[in-house]
């Protein structure tokens, strides 16, 4: 009864802010001096109902405007550990709520970018109990040291630190809330957070130097049209700079999602090469190759990926610059099925991208005439990654192969998750949608596959993906 009159008040802030619709609960809001079975009983189904309203962006949000300190969190955490039935909702509060937690009781005197796994479990101990023996999570070390070797955002991306990160903890999913589990990914996502804004402030004071010199010589505005739909396609140097503070002050909530880091990203190339074009004069007759030097340059300082061994003399898109790639297809194919065919699509759906006959099944064209975002967004970017993967086939002096491969590898564990949360909750629509989407880039792996073991003698594929549960029944599509 005391975590609920700790919790209660809390509940009833994100119902306030955002219109949740949660009733007071008259038990927690008379603070009774001693409760009884009915009481309690009560209060748990209160509480039970208020759960299925409060998403985590939800506390996320309020705690980017509220302060809430260890205990009120510890509180919070008890209130999601101590339900004998956890679905992925409270997985991801839990997720969240314990790298909040260690961020507000870590010491003073421990150094956090250095934080080891024995450190962070000491500081979880009075949350998780018991004791926590240290034992890595297979491949999280390595996400942690190419994490501390990363020196701008395009390092970042181009590690796939995030991708990588989540595909461990789906993979993990079985032990989801074993205390051990729970503290590798804690320091995990502590670590990743830190590094993040790390080189996130690092290349935006390298961005505001050189808007900076910019300015200095004259330029008032830049073309910045490939940049995201947040942005015009003409910016002013000094609207730009007003960006840059914003991104300063402001970490984005959903930090997870990598377009803001990809505007960043663009916007420094963008800057360097005006930067280049200038110190070249504009009568300079190597201008244009300068600036190709330029773009050279950026390209190398933030998407450093190997090369593929591939007969070509050109470079391949990989790294970062196929994260941009992604949002490119996503938009194109979203153009084409949303103004031709107006409405749902009665049938398998063939459309040109790239070159490229890709065939779309009925949900997936109406993922792309929905929102970007939630199971829309998912199904979106796994269409964007199977045409990528299928570009790579036809053309790849165009595309990177293995960056191809690592980027479907990532988008069918995404679409595994997907389809176990649609079976769970009996959402059988959405778990045919995903799973014909899931056999489709299935399907388009093992092609690539064929081709490198041909090319090669290597299998670059991932071990093979465990099957839906639900097989849905229609054309497969390639």
């Amino acid at each position: 009864m005391k975590d609920a009159q700790i919790v209660y008040p809390i509940y009833m802030e994100l119902s306030k802010r955002f219109h949740l619709g949660l009733l007071p609960c008259g038990e927690l809001e008379s603070l009774p001096i001693q409760a009884d079975a009915g009481m309690l009983l009560h209060v748990q189904r209160w509480f039970r109902a208020a759960d299925t309203q409060i998403e985590v962006h939800h506390i996320r949000e309020l705690l980017t405007q509220i302060y809430l300190s260890g205990e009120v969190l510890h509180a919070l955490l008890a209130r999601h550990l101590g339900k004998e039935s956890k679905d992925r909702s409270d997985r991801d509060k839990i997720d969240f709520l314990l790298v909040r937690y260690l961020a507000e009781c870590l010491p003073s005197n421990i150094p956090a970018h250095n934080l080891s796994f024995e450190q962070v479990a000491e500081v979880l101990r009075p949350v998780l109990g018991g004791t926590i023996t240290p034992k890595r999570v297979s491949g999280l070390e390595d996400c942690i040291q190419d994490l501390e070797r990363c020196h701008t955002l395009g390092d970042f991306v181009d590690q796939w630190i995030l991708e990588r990160g989540h595909a461990l903890k789906v993979a993990a999913h079985e032990k989801a809330f074993d205390p051990t589990t729970l503290v590798a990914f804690t320091h995990f996502s502590f670590l990743l957070r830190l590094g993040s804004i790390r080189v996130l402030r690092e290349d935006i004071q390298t961005l505001e130097d050189d808007l900076k010199e910019l300015e200095n010589k004259g330029v008032t505005e830049m073309d910045v049209d490939s940049l995201s739909v947040d942005f015009s396609e003409k910016q002013s140097i000094g609207e730009l700079r007003k960006c840059c503070e914003e991104w300063k002050r402001y970490f984005p909530e959903k930090y997870s999602q990598n377009q803001w880091f990809t505007d960043v990203i663009r916007l420094r190339s963008n800057v360097k090469q005006a930067l280049g074009r200038l110190r070249n004069g504009p009568g300079n007759k190597s201008t244009q190759e300068a600036a190709r030097a330029a773009t050279r340059i950026v390209k190398r300082e933030q998407a450093a990926a190997p090369e593929d061994s591939l007969p070509s003399g050109h470079a391949p898109i990989q790294g970062m610059q196929l994260q941009a790639e992604v949002e490119r297809y996503i938009h194109e194919i979203a153009e084409q099925v949303q103004s031709p065919i107006g409405g749902r699509a009665s049938s398998v759906t063939a459309i040109e991208l790239a070159g490229l006959r890709l065939m779309l099944s009925t949900g997936e064209v109406d993922a792309f005439q929905e929102p970007f975002e939630g199971v829309s967004l998912v199904l979106q970017h796994a269409v964007a990654a199977r045409a990528i993967l299928l570009t790579a086939l036809d053309k790849p002096d165009t595309i990177g192969l293995r960056a191809a491969v690592d980027l479907a590898q990532s988008e069918i564990s995404l679409l595994q998750e997907q389809i176990t949360v649609a079976q769970e909750t009996g959402d059988t629509d959405t778990a045919v949608n995903l799973t014909a989407c899931f056999r489709s880039l299935r399907k388009a792996l093992e092609k690539m596959d064929k081709v490198l073991l041909s090319c090669s003698g290597k299998n670059f594929r991932a071990p093979q993906a465990q099957q839906p549960k639900q097989q849905p029944k229609g054309v497969e599509h390639s």
